[in-house]
């Protein structure tokens, strides 16, 4: 997360994000993989901060969350996987 008021320095959470580019190139092949993997005990999963879904901080290997920016996603094509996941 970028810095802020809350946390002036920013924070890492350490976890690697899904590329735009490839989610695109590869038709949401990665998310839709990720969402079956979570629906398939459950009839419903909890999208925590689903902001995400159209925009992600990202953090630099080996940089401070300072150094980092936010990437946008396609969000009409996120949302639609999700859809499409949930429904199957």
């Amino acid at each position: 997360a970028p810095p802020d008021a809350f946390s002036p320095k920013g924070q890492n959470w350490n976890v690697a994000p899904l590329s735009p580019v490839a989610l695109r190139h590869r038709d949401m092949a990665p998310l839709r993989a990720i969402l079956t993997a979570a629906m398939q005990h459950a009839g419903a999963v909890r999208i925590d901060h689903a902001m995400g879904l159209m925009r992600l901080f990202w953090i630099p290997a080996g940089g401070t969350p300072a150094d980092g920016a936010y990437v946008r996603y396609p969000l009409q094509h996120m949302l639609a996987t999700v859809a499409e996941v949930s429904r199957a």
